[in-house]
């Protein structure tokens, strides 16, 4: 071993028991065999750089010298806020590069940065500014020593500080139970710690494992492990180290959590989920291709002249809302009324609904439905074009004329008489869009929703709503096992569920897939599931917006289709029930007004039902 002008960060007879005793060419043929003679050599470098005056910090100098290689998604850092109290939290799948990696990755962004250690692992004086170090061994002395830590990270944070943490408080080993290589349990503790400082919470994920000789020796003596840990460094400066970081999670989004371990569990199942982000988890690019490649060219715009002249002929009673003060008009009418306006609704879904990867492949997005629906849509008066539109049925009067398979959603599920009786007081929504240059304006959508509510204020018999909402291929299959897992697990009708079949179901191979994603302890509504779309997803959407709309006015989810004739969007069949929807939501989607409409038919139908049972 070449002579170090330093003394060594860790000595092979620093790990052996005080009473052995080791020849000088066997404890150095250990420390090669250990990676503990690499170790050593970057550690001199380290410090010969930092006497030389280098400006970078221990964690950036290791990482160098180490070969230690990041690679971050595009404004990952970000995500790490710039100021404030923060806990940033990561699996542990290495061990001593972890760490490294960590410090280097969290001072990029700000200085005033400590990292929980291992006490075990504090190997050299030039990291002891920047840890707070704990005994993850547990015994009596050990809680003595952890109460300290407790004490010095509550107050870093209280400072306004950032916490870095491995909540595992060890390096990732094979698990007999869940039969991979994983975390070890994560220590509740630092749940108290985020309550007690009303930290911001950041989720990083830390791809990778170590060897299987690591592996091995963890499954026969897990104390025995560390001696390897500094050999497994050597090999994580062979690869690059892909590591996500997750949007910050304000304090204020964890309170439903009531206990430790159930906020936890959910923390630590974010950070896992990043990883899959990074996964090839989207269909492969080449299918996207050729799917464009079989697309129609889309038909020209309908003259505006032609359009205006069928708005100003449409009658008083076809206007459902207007914004006094602004550019929108929403109006309800027959395919007969509007047919110029008709095909440019059928233009600009295909052109919409073809920037997410669905679409028709049609020059033009219209079919036998349209000439039977009303087609509600929101009007841009002052630059006379259409906004977005919805397709909306009155099933009743569909089903009474063409039979069942006059719905549209009759030619993707079959509906039993039980079924069908909800089904006549319903009103059928689908093809719902809003252009892509008007979906910045989240009024558009509300003031579309505005429509809807004084159509069904004007006819009240109509007490539902139901159609489906699709998660289209620009979602990773992750991200739509995850939302069906969700909508399974806590959003399906009890009922209903039984009396709606899906011709086209998903694949029982996906199905199963989807089961299998771990959903959080304590995740039971859809603002917790839009939080972990948007860390799986790249550009950070969560949810439709859609589903969600639907989701927070009580819809319940009746059964899963695939559309393979629409880019194999995954359809979920929703019902909502107004009459049962929170009296918020429906003030809030479809405004004051129609929610004053519609309580006298509410109430009526609540008495009567109470009355019934």
């Amino acid at each position: 071993m070449a002579q170090l002008k330093h003394p060594k960060m860790v000595d092979i007879r620093d790990i052996l028991d005080e009473n052995t005793r080791l020849p000088a060419l066997v404890a150095a043929s250990a420390e090669k065999l250990l990676g503990l003679e690499r170790l050593n050599k970057a550690y001199d470098k380290i410090v010969r750089d930092k006497e030389s005056g280098s400006p970078e910090n221990f964690f950036q100098l290791a990482s160098r010298h180490l070969n230690l290689k990041l690679q971050l998604r595009p404004g990952d850092l970000e995500n790490i806020p710039k100021k404030g109290p923060v806990v940033v939290v990561a699996n542990h799948p290495h061990g001593l590069s972890d760490g490294i990696m960590f410090g280097e990755l969290l001072t990029r962004v700000r200085e005033d940065v400590r990292i929980l250690a291992n006490e075990q692992l504090s190997l050299c004086q030039e990291l002891e500014p920047w840890l707070i170090k704990v005994d993850v061994y547990e015994d009596e002395n050990a809680k003595r020593k952890n109460l300290s830590g407790m004490r010095k990270m509550i107050s870093w944070l209280r400072k306004g500080g950032v916490l870095g943490i491995f909540p595992a408080g060890t390096a990732s080993s094979f698990s007999l139970a869940h039969k991979r290589v994983t975390d070890d349990p994560w220590n509740a503790n630092i749940a108290a710690i985020i309550r007690m400082t009303k930290a911001t919470v950041v989720p990083v994920h830390f791809p990778g494992r170590n060897s299987l000789l690591f592996q091995g020796v963890s499954l026969i003596n897990r104390k025995a492990r560390v001696a390897f840990l500094p050999r497994e460094v050597g090999r994580d400066g062979r690869r690059t180290h892909r590591i996500v970081v997750g949007k910050p999670i304000p304090f204020s989004q964890l309170g439903q959590y009531d206990s430790d371990e159930a906020l936890v569990s959910h923390l630590r199942l974010r950070t896992y989920l990043l990883g899959k982000s990074y996964e090839k988890s989207r269909r492969p690019h080449v299918h996207r291709k050729d799917r464009k490649a079989k697309m129609a060219a889309l038909i020209p715009p309908v003259s505006v002249q032609d359009m205006q002249a069928e708005i100003d002929a449409l009658p008083a009673e076809c206007l459902h809302a207007r914004q006094e003060n602004g550019d929108w008009d929403v109006y309800v009418a027959d395919a007969l009324q509007i047919p110029n306006i008709l095909i440019e609704i059928g233009r600009l879904r295909e052109y919409t609904f073809r920037q997410v990867g669905e679409g028709s492949g049609k020059a033009c997005d219209l079919d036998t439905y349209d000439n039977h629906y009303k087609h509600l849509f929101l009007w841009d008066r002052t630059h006379r074009k259409i906004a977005g539109a919805y397709r909306m049925g009155e099933t009743d009067k569909i089903i009474a004329r063409y039979g069942v398979k006059g719905l549209y959603n009759g030619e993707y599920f079959s509906f039993t008489p039980a079924a069908l009786k909800v089904l006549d007081r319903s009103l059928e929504m689908g093809r719902a869009f809003i252009v892509p240059e008007y979906q910045k304006r989240p009024l558009a959508l509300g003031f579309i929703w505005e429509g809807i509510g004084q159509f069904m204020a004007r006819n009240h018999h109509y007490r539902y709503l139901f159609g489906t909402v699709s998660i289209s291929r620009d979602y990773t299959n992750l991200s739509r096992a995850l939302i069906v897992s969700y909508l399974k697990a806590h959003e399906m009708d009890s009922v209903l569920v039984h009396e709606v079949k899906a011709y086209n179901p998903p694949r029982k191979a996906d199905l199963k897939r989807s089961e299998s994603c771990i959903l959080p302890i304590g995740l039971t509504d859809a603002q917790g599931l839009s939080q972990l779309v948007a860390d799986i997803e790249e550009d950070g959407k969560g949810i439709p917006v859609l589903l969600r709309q639907y989701l927070k006015l009580n819809g319940k989810i009746l059964s899963f289709s695939v559309d393979k004739h629409f880019g194999d969007v995954l359809d979920c069949l929703i019902l909502v029930d107004i009459f049962k929807s929170p009296e918020r939501s429906i003030k809030r989607y479809m405004g004051k007004d129609t929610y004053e409409q519609l309580l006298p038919y509410m109430q009526r139908e609540r008495e009567e039902e109470k009355a019934a049972e």
